[in-house]
């Protein structure tokens, strides 16, 4: 097929032999302007102006037809005389038509370039889909940007100077900026996501990301929740180099609503008297009350915590006044209808209880199999002295106690036993048996269970042997009667 140029100006030129003042010359079925021998069927050495004088409102250009009008389009190329006078690119609205559509491509007249639009604003402007890239052509691009690439695609927003800011902008009204390069903050030279002007996330110059902070001092550093699952990290955070005056009074978002929340949340930490804090609360709300709420205890802090209603939400309550503590929380809960939401924007108030709904969690910890402490243990008491220190009564069905040694050595025929007269002698003078410790040492220090049960065997053996001493002078008195 051979397409050829209608130019009307051009035609009409022809016609005389003469373009402004221009012979036309014919050589060998080729027209030419300027040239002797023209080489192409139109050959012009020299410029074209297609349109009438400019000052003529008129919309001329370059018309390139088709012979087959039926099979192909027609194009124009010409300028922009409804806009701003610039250039556009237009295919005909029907095969072999005259109509023209709205111009495919455009340059305003200030320079700026338009695909699709009529009025760009700015030096390329398309409102559709901009494929780059030599990739699977039948891979179909989305979005305004697609990038395609068999190889590697990449898209580069490069500042020559080096020393300021390069900036993607996304959205409108509220916009999002992927900004590199800062060169002011805390956040210099690295990498932000803002919103509105406020930074989301940053990677500074060593690779640390940040996410509510603008200094983060690890490779992940968050100022904030973390949910994973239905896992909330870092809830709130919290420390005092102080005594409080009331209490410590958590205030949750958590709203009070039977029915739900099955709530777990782990409070851990350092206190400075018991050092570890290591506790775990749970509680469900059923029939407008705090149903069996309890806590148990990893760590050495037991105090005192209470559940209570106060604007609607739940609060908790750690009755203790220590001295410099400082924890964090985290939770769990699923399954009964939770909220993100549930699990921000708590705080911290030195504050005694104000709502209602009060209840005391109840401590519960228990153990199966081998349990092994390596160690002291106290039970009713928070500072034991001995392996196992009771501040309570022990009951038991049989008590096992290794013993160091026995009484048995008071029958070797070595054994000196003391006399009647001497052990009288003993009794006035101490008020109390050889070998047996006195009330006020037994108020004082205890009794060794080991020790007593020896002293009271080596007792009873040494009456054992008086009572044989006397059953001898008594038979020695009977034989002499009976003499």
């Amino acid at each position: 097929m051979r397409s050829r140029f209608a130019v009307g100006v051009l035609v009409g030129c022809l016609m005389g032999n003469y373009v402004y003042g221009q012979r036309i010359n014919y050589y060998e079925g080729n027209y030419g302007f300027g040239v002797t021998t023209p080489n192409q069927v139109i050959h012009v050495n020299g410029d074209i102006q297609v349109g009438r004088n400019p000052s003529a409102n008129s919309r001329s250009g370059l018309y390139l037809r088709s012979e087959s009008a039926e099979t192909h389009f027609n194009w124009r190329l010409g300028n922009q005389i409804t806009v701003d006078g610039g250039f556009e690119i237009a295919r005909s609205k029907e095969r072999g038509s005259g109509e023209f559509l709205p111009p495919y491509f455009t340059i305003g007249s200030t320079g700026n370039v338009g695909i699709g639009t009529t009025i760009p604003m700015a030096k390329l402007d398309v409102p559709g889909t901009v494929r780059v890239g030599t990739g699977f052509r039948g891979v179909t691009p989305i979005g305004i940007l697609s990038i395609i690439d068999d190889e590697n695609p990449s898209l580069e927003v490069l500042d020559l100077t080096g020393d300021t800011t390069a900036t993607i902008n996304i959205g409108s009204g509220s916009m999002w900026n992927l900004v590199a390069n800062p060169i002011s903050g805390t956040n210099a030279y690295g990498f932000e996501i803002k919103k509105s002007g406020s930074a989301k996330m940053v990677i500074d110059t060593d690779g640390n990301v940040g996410m509510g902070t603008l200094s983060p001092t690890q490779k992940l550093d968050v100022n904030g929740v973390i949910k994973a699952g239905n896992n909330y990290f870092n809830i709130l955070t919290y420390y005092k180099n102080g005594t409080p005056s009331n209490g410590i009074k958590i205030v949750t978002n958590i709203p009070f609503s039977s029915g739900n929340q099955m709530v777990t949340l782990m409070i851990e930490g350092y206190a400075y008297a018991t050092n570890t804090i290591g506790l775990i609360l749970n509680w469900y709300i059923y029939a407008d009350e705090f149903h069996e709420p309890h806590i148990s205890s990893f760590g050495s802090y037991t105090p005192e915590i209470k559940l209570g209603r106060e604007n609607g939400n739940v609060v908790i309550f750690i009755n203790d006044r220590g001295y410099f503590h400082r924890f964090s929380i985290r939770g769990y809960a699923e399954g009964m209808g939770e909220s993100s939401s549930w699990f921000k924007g708590w705080s911290v108030k030195d504050e005694a209880l104000n709502g209602d709904k009060e209840k005391t969690l109840v401590y519960r910890n228990k153990f199966s199999g081998e349990v092994v402490v390596d160690g002291k243990m106290g039970i009713g008491t928070s500072i034991p002295k001995y392996m196992l220190d009771v501040n309570g009564t022990i009951r038991a069905n049989e008590v096992l106690v290794n013993i160091p040694y026995w009484a048995d050595f008071v029958f070797e025929p070595s054994y000196r036993l003391k006399s009647l007269e001497d052990l009288e002698a003993f009794i006035n003078a101490n008020r109390h048996l050889p070998d047996v410790p006195s009330e006020v040492e037994i108020r004082g220090a205890g009794v060794s269970l080991s020790e007593m049960q020896a002293v009271h065997m080596k007792k009873i053996e040494e009456l054992t042997l008086y009572i044989i001493q006397l059953h001898k002078r008594i038979e020695a008195l009977e034989s002499q009667v009976r003499k």
